[in-house]
Order: C-alpha cells, then structure tokens, then sequence
C-alpha cells in the first residue's frame, strides 16, 4: 500500500511492508546516505514496518510525462542515472533487484534535472523483468521526431528482451555513431508482444506520419482547392468564423491576493498551473510558487484540484493537500498556491 503525506514542509511517499526483509539491508539504508536513492526513514507501528520515501519538490515520472515528452536524451540520462546507482549501492553489498523501476518510484528534479530511484527492499522484482517493464511504459511516452531516436531505443528494447540486460551494453547502443540510411528500413517491435512481430518503418515514413506509434494517429490533411465558382460564391455569402479560434473556457480562478496576480481562464480538459511559462497553462509569477505547482483536471461534469508535488504546498479552503490527493472543486472555494490566494468560479 503506498500513499503521499506532507509533514512540517515535507513531501513523503509511504510504503508499507508486508513481508519485513532482511536485517542487513535494513542497517545499511538505515545508516548510510546513498546517492541516487531517495532518502528514506523506517518506522514501526501496530500496522507493521513503513518505509518513508522524501519526495519534496519532486515529481514522480507520471507527473513529469504530464509537462515533458520522453525522447532519447532523457533515456540517456536515465540510463546513465540507473547505472551509477547501481554501482553506489554496490558498494554497501544491496541488490539492483530492489531497485524498483516503476514510474511511481522514480522521481525527479526539474530545476537541477536529477532522477533518483526508491529502494524497496520489502518489494524486490528481477532487475531485467522491472527494467522491460520500464522501456514498454518509455515507448508508449516516447516522442517520436527522430528517426535516430526511433531506432536507438528500440534497440534497446529489443535487447532487453534477451536474457542477461548489462546497463553498461544498453548505453552504449545509445552512444553509437551508426546511423540510419536513407531509406533504410528499420525494425520496431510491437511493444506488449513478441520481437518477432515487426512494423517496419523508413526514416521517409517516420518523417510524413509524425506520429506516436502507440497513439492515435493524426489525421492527414487533405489540401483545399479553390475553383472560380466557389470564389465567386463566397463573395457573395462570405463566411464568418465566430469564435473558431477562442478555446471555450471550462472554468475560472479569480483572484483574491495582495498581489498583482491575474485571473485564470481554464480552458483545457487539464490545466496545469505554476510560475514556468514553457511548462504550465496558467502563470503565477511568485518565487514561492514551483515551476509546476498544480493541476486542474476536469472530468465529466466536475473539477478536480491535485498538487503536483509543489514546494510550499496547494490548500482547498485551508486544507493542505498531499501529493497525488484529488479533491473535487465546489464554485466559491477558495484555492490557495503557496501564498497567492484565488477563489474557483
């Protein structure tokens, strides 16, 4: 069972064991700060042994994936993250095998871009069986713009597929110069199934198509052409877009500080909010707001507010919310990033 709690200005990821592990590993998390792992806490309770995870300031990769595009880049840094870890844990005799890959364990850092990895060593998974499981969630999220990109990571899926993954192995097919031809056809697995089944791609096809091969593809815009009949008409009966390019607004903040914060229009389905211009809908230009403090997600006929994480914290009408905990928006609530106060209309 995992949930989020905030103590005394700090974010915790909680974890608890059902089987208690062994005492070795237990001294050695308890005693030693290891770089790359999340700096964790164990308790003791009548509900058994607890395992507390600071996450504060962080996202996890659910989260980031929801402002950034996983591409070859961020798999190289996340490799090259994995493989140090590894060798730092090493060091004090624990097993890759507690490292767990899963995209609610992996956080990380957007202004000093660190990843760090959570140690449970009460939930151990086989290294190369989390680590297909982590490529299969990169490729669904992956963005595919280069062809370069395309090919690498797939091969390193389908590497991981055999037996025996060697990060060191996996990096370096990240690293090579070999590049693809033109109109060299490539091999992508389908992702889930058997490697033997292959959607062959060229870098022309991957260049027109544009799309993520596990996501809708877009559809192909058909060109218009005009004839003098139809010119003529429209002179005649000219057409007036009203409205085409206004997004609706779905709902708003109004604000209700001491600052000179603006009101926000929501108008998007999901609706991301923090003082990063490039990363969020709406801006609140504070130092004490995160790059990404905040969601606004709408779903059916309700609003739902979710912090992501933030620094100094999101609260509903005073009640400060934990990370990951969704609360259901009432018109007239009063919404409160950091210290910049707003009120749901």
């Amino acid at each position: 069972m995992t949930e989020y709690k905030r103590i005394q200005g700090k974010s915790y990821m909680i974890c608890r064991a059902k089987d208690i592990p062994c005492g070795y590993e237990l001294q050695m998390l308890k005693e030693n700060t290891i770089v790359g792992l999340a700096a964790m806490q164990i308790e003791n309770d009548e509900q058994g042994m607890s395992f507390w995870y600071e996450i504060s300031g962080r996202h996890d990769l659910e989260g980031y994936v929801n402002v950034h595009k996983l591409d070859g880049k961020f798999l190289e840094r996340f490799l090259n993250a994995l493989q140090q870890t590894t060798q730092n844990i090493g060091e004090y005799l624990l097993e890759e095998d507690g490292i767990s890959l899963e995209p609610s364990h992996i956080f990380m850092d957007f202004e000093e871009k660190k990843i760090d990895f959570c140690y449970l060593p009460f939930a151990k998974k086989s290294f190369e069986d989390a680590f297909r499981g982590f490529m299969e969630y990169f490729l669904q999220h992956m963005e595919h713009t280069s062809q370069e990109d395309i090919q690498k990571c797939y091969e390193i899926y389908e590497r991981c597929q055999k037996e025996n993954v060697c990060l060191d192995e996996l990096i370096a097919l990240l690293y090579s110069k070999e590049s693809i031809k033109e109109n060299e056809e490539f091999s992508v697995p389908n992702v889930g199934e058997t490697v033997e089944e292959e959607i062959k791609y060229t870098p022309e096809k991957v260049r027109k198509e544009k799309r993520h091969l596990f996501g809708r593809k877009k559809k192909k815009e058909e060109p218009f052409v005009y004839t003098p009949e139809d010119i003529e008409e429209e002179s005649v009966y000219p057409t007036v877009f009203l409205g085409s390019e206004v997004k609706e607004v779905l709902g708003e903040l109004r604000y209700e500080g001491n600052g000179t914060q603006k009101n926000m229009n929501i108008q998007s389905m999901e609706y991301l909010i923090g003082k990063e211009p490039e990363e969020v809908d709406g801006v609140i230009v504070s130092s004490t707001v995160s790059r990404v403090h905040a969601k606004i997600t709408k779903e059916g006929e309700n609003y739902y507010l979710e912090d992501m994480n933030s620094t100094n914290g999101t609260y509903k009408n005073g009640k400060l919310l934990n990370y990951k905990e969704k609360v259901c928006l009432e018109k007239n609530d009063v919404i409160k990033f950091a210290e910049e106060v707003y009120r749901f209309v």
